[in-house]
């Protein structure tokens, strides 16, 4: 492996770089760059342009680049892309920074060059995870982009796996969307119940749960036991509750002395 300097504008972020999403923190990186230099070198192969693709290495890169350094110190390794890949892989991972669907994308092509116990092996995944992840593998990129929301519309891989299952013709997108107000455990409640009744009046089953299940948290309520749901107290009722609940609180005081 040679260390060498090469011009940034021969250096290519290719196809092999198996982290696409959430490439963050350029800024911060690019600060402790120049405070403290460039570490841990750019790891690259010789394309067949004469140019060199990054196979490790993209933040340091996108820092450097905006930094306006001419070189970078490079690590110039002769390998072929399978081989590539699996450096790239690898080296995300250990470093944990790759996004879900960034992992579902890379394990599944990793699969594809060894054998599913060999990349176990390799990478230490458990192999329920690794089963998911080439479940969901197949799903529209713009729904496995869920699996990393940071607002409301944030998909769980088990939630993903269910889409799986969704006839061809459905959009998941606009299911995402509609279940979007809902809490995890409520959208795969309702996930189940979309099927039950086999993909119809979906907009009726949410509107449904809206209606009946969903509590007013901003009123006040009580559980009842009988039928297990939670009930309203009416507005005329609130002062009458309050006053109930301080006479039992000053009684059970009165039982200290």
């Amino acid at each position: 492996m040679n260390i060498i300097n090469i011009k940034i504008e021969d250096l290519h972020i290719s196809n092999i770089n198996v982290r696409k999403n959430l490439i963050s923190n350029i800024e911060e990186l690019a600060d402790s760059i120049e405070k403290n230099g460039l570490i841990n070198p750019i790891t690259v192969k010789l394309n067949s342009d004469g140019k060199y693709d990054i196979i490790a290495g993209q933040r340091r890169y996108l820092a450097m680049k905006s930094l306006n350094r001419k070189y970078i110190p490079c690590s110039l390794i002769n390998i072929n892309d399978d081989a590539a890949f699996e450096i790239s892989i690898i080296e995300n991972i250990q470093k944990n920074n790759l996004s879900t669907c960034d992992k579902v994308l890379s394990y599944s092509k990793l699969c594809n060059i060894q054998d599913p116990n060999i990349v176990i092996e390799m990478t230490k995944i458990s192999k329920p995870t690794l089963k998911k992840y080439l479940k969901i593998k197949d799903l529209p990129l713009e729904v496995l982009k869920k699996l990393d929301e940071q607002d409301k519309s944030k998909i769980t891989v088990p939630i993903a796996v269910e889409f799986t299952t969704f006839p061809k013709d459905i959009n998941l997108m606009d299911i995402i969307g509609k279940l979007a107000t809902f809490k995890t455990k409520t959208k795969m409640e309702l996930i189940k119940k979309i099927k039950e009744n086999e993909y119809n009046e979906i907009d009726d089953i949410i509107d449904d749960y809206n209606e009946e299940e969903k509590p007013d948290i901003k009123r006040p309520y009580v559980f009842d036991s009988i039928s297990q749901k939670n009930l309203l107290i009416p507005e005329e009722l609130y002062a009458k509750v309050i006053e109930l609940i301080q006479s039992e609180v000053e009684e059970d005081d009165l039982t200290w002395f």
